[in-house]
């Protein structure tokens, strides 16, 4: 398997979904890992103490000492936190795998991620390449194991 690309993960308060994350992007052991949590909403009172489970739960990435941490002190809210960790990620990395706390991606998505990332590199009419695929089977017609579209798919 290639080596896994530079992985953003995006959390908010849901500290169970992010452990679970962290343990499935453990399996690729990417040696760059972005970590970017959002703060915790005013209106919510337990959101600090989700927000900061998500935090201690960094800890758990051991296998590596490449870990950057994006923590907003008050909340963004979904859209302006994950745009501007999206954004973050990119001002350090050229290319990478993002994943939200709500996505638990099996160990082929990383290879399948580094291998489509290096063949499409140089590429401009690939924007992205995505692991979700809402089309079902039957109606898949690319005599291979991935497809192109142009509605983005993004999650995943």
């Amino acid at each position: 398997m290639n080596p896994s690309p530079p992985v953003l993960l995006i959390a908010f308060n849901r500290p169970d979904r992010f452990a679970r994350l962290i343990d499935a992007v453990r399996a690729a052991r990417p040696e760059h890992v972005y970590v970017a949590i959002d703060g915790p909403r005013n209106s919510n009172s337990a959101d600090a103490a989700g927000v900061q489970a998500c935090r201690d739960l960094i800890s758990r990435i051991d296998w590596t000492s490449s870990v950057h941490v994006l923590a907003r002190p008050e909340n963004l809210g979904c859209g302006r936190a994950v745009s501007g960790a999206i954004d973050w990620f990119f001002e350090h990395e050229t290319r990478g795998i993002i994943l939200e706390d709500d996505l638990i991606p099996q160990e082929s998505f990383f290879g399948f991620c580094a291998q489509l990332l290096e063949h499409y590199e140089d590429v401009p009419e690939v924007f992205a390449i995505s692991g979700c695929n809402v089309v079902p089977a039957d109606h898949i017609f690319t005599g291979g194991p991935y497809r192109f579209t142009q509605i983005p798919q993004i999650w995943g």
